[in-house]
């Protein structure tokens, strides 16, 4: 059985089952509530397709994991998955938006060292012309001593290369 979720803007706007009278066939939103639903859409705007429609059809449709899962024909665990990360990037994608028309600083979870450094572009770079069959000490010891950050386990590149390389490369 679906969960029964409206999104707050289609329901507020909603004709109420063709009532002419129901005072919600009239609402406008307001222009703070025009650039909140414009941010959402936009945020949404980026994520990548599975993942955007995940979002849409679990928070909009009020399908379960397991009725999505079903329609997509994969896994439980990889539609939970990609919920959750689609969830991180709103949360990331949204976070300026919020602290500005709110005032609230949005706690930054998992915060990527690589991403935050000012020399990303040579980072990545280095990261992309490692050979194959090559470890990846010398490229934790560039980036302690030629960009003068600690990155103490090579998981934390490889999730840069996956959450973030990949995310805009392919989002």
């Amino acid at each position: 059985m679906a969960r029964r979720v409206l999104g707050a803007y289609d329901w507020v706007t909603s004709k109420g089952g063709g009532d002419s009278d129901n005072s919600l066939s009239r609402y406008r939103p307001n222009p703070l509530q025009q650039k909140i639903i414009a941010a959402v859409e936009g945020a949404l705007a980026r994520l990548p397709s599975v993942e955007k429609e995940i979002v849409e059809r679990y928070f909009y449709q009020g399908q379960t994991i397991r009725e999505i899962s079903e329609s997509l024909q994969c896994a439980v665990g990889s539609v939970e998955r990609r919920r959750q990360n689609a969830i991180r990037k709103l949360r990331n994608y949204l976070s300026p938006f919020v602290e500005e028309y709110f005032g609230i600083k949005v706690r930054d979870f998992a915060r990527c060292l690589i991403c935050d450094s000012p020399f990303r572009f040579e980072i990545e770079n280095l990261i992309l012309h490692k050979p194959a069959k090559e470890n990846w000490k010398r490229v934790l010891r560039s980036l302690r001593e030629d960009y003068n950050l600690e990155v103490k386990a090579p998981q934390t590149i490889v999730s840069h290369i996956k959450f973030h390389l990949e995310e805009d490369n392919h989002g």
